[in-house]
């Protein structure tokens, strides 16, 4: 069970591959909202209307 445990550890290991991927997207993710969040702020209506598309 120890050396099950000490593999699942290792830096290379694929549970410290996934458990990284899942940060990352984690991050990603709160960046997004953070980004919508701050739009809505600015913009409430766009709740209601949509955001305005952008015209050449």
């Amino acid at each position: 069970m120890m050396t099950s445990a000490n593999g699942a550890l290792q830096p290379d290991s694929a549970l410290q591959q996934n458990v990284s991927d899942a940060m990352n997207q984690l991050a990603q993710t709160a960046a997004a909202v953070r980004t919508l969040a701050d739009y809505l702020e600015r913009h409430p209506e766009a709740l209601v209307r949509g955001k305005p598309e952008n015209k050449p």
